[in-house]
């Protein structure tokens, strides 16, 4: 059982998707594995606080999220979830290709294995819907 739900959240956690059937190219892992330190999560928010290219705000409930354009037409974001998320601590990286409509995405979490890999089929369909408005004229 615990490997089978190891192999979901390997799956969720590196997710590509595209609009248009184009292959995205993946994001290089920050990490080797998905399961990784509060510490590490700790560290990545305080390296992006200073970062004068990423603005961040409070997403939904529990969400933090933290964006900022790298090209023209690619956009970082960063989803950290906040005390009282079901997946804290846990934090995901996306880069969004409005050329290509791709969205790479992965994702680590140092919580609850369930919850986070719930967090990452939720993304996808937020990245699905987001593909979708920039698809659609």
């Amino acid at each position: 059982m615990l490997q089978s739900l190891l192999v979901v959240i390997a799956l969720a956690a590196s997710v590509t998707i595209s609009a248009q059937e184009v292959i995205c190219q993946p994001i290089p892992p920050l990490f080797p594995r998905s399961k990784i330190s509060r510490s590490a999560i700790q560290n990545l928010i305080e390296q992006l606080r200073h970062d004068p290219a990423i603005a961040c705000r409070d997403f939904g409930s529990h969400v933090r999220q933290c964006s900022g354009t790298v090209q023209n037409s690619t956009m970082v974001r960063w989803i950290f979830t906040l005390p009282g998320h079901p997946a804290h601590p846990a934090m995901s990286h996306a880069e969004v290709h409005f050329d290509t409509n791709c969205v790479s995405r992965d994702g680590y979490f140092a919580g609850s294995a369930a919850a986070f890999a719930d967090l990452m089929r939720k993304l996808k369909n937020s990245d699905d819907a987001l593909l979708m408005r920039e698809v659609v004229p």
